[in-house]
């Protein structure tokens, strides 16, 4: 059975919790997008002015961490782009016009260099973002990667 496949049945089945169906979404998710090396899913305020993380799985280290919170007001840029396009790809996400906003506060603590985003809905609404990340060199991403983090969105969409 392919990745897809089994995280569909993870998602959908009732007797497993939260927080493990969030951590089966990431390591999927990293499974999928090759170039990825760093999966967080985000869910945004209801007033879409915020993202706080769900869930955020580091390969490198192989550990789970949730909890950053980022505001609007501090990343204007990245929340007008996010929500007007519900996709980002900036493989130069240090210099990206939407992105480098980051760079400070959380692209250089977490040495990211590339960046592909994908909104997830409840009801037709944006309901938050699954952040596919490069940490210690800038990768591009290509166009297979977008019709599988696409799907995946799909499926988060379900998860709520």
């Amino acid at each position: 059975m392919d990745t897809l496949s089994k995280l569909a049945i993870v998602i959908s089945n009732p007797s497993k919790n939260d927080d493990y169906k969030l951590e089966q979404i990431c390591t999927s998710t990293l499974e999928l997008i090759t170039h990825c090396n760093r999966v967080s899913l985000w869910v945004f305020s209801e007033t879409l002015d915020a993202i706080h993380c769900l869930k955020c799985f580091e390969s490198n280290s192989d550990t789970f961490s949730s909890g950053q919170h980022l505001n609007q007001v501090d990343f204007p840029e990245y929340f007008k782009k996010i929500l007007v396009d519900e996709v980002l790809v900036a493989s130069d996400a240090r210099q990206h016009s939407a992105t480098k906003c980051f760079n400070k506060l959380y692209f250089e603590p977490n040495n990211i260099f590339s960046l592909f985003d994908y909104v997830y809905h409840k009801d037709f609404e944006p309901r938050g973002i699954i952040c596919c990340e490069r940490v210690g060199e800038q990768v591009e991403w290509d166009e297979s990667e977008t019709a599988v983090l696409r799907r995946i969105a799909n499926m988060m969409s379900m998860f709520f």
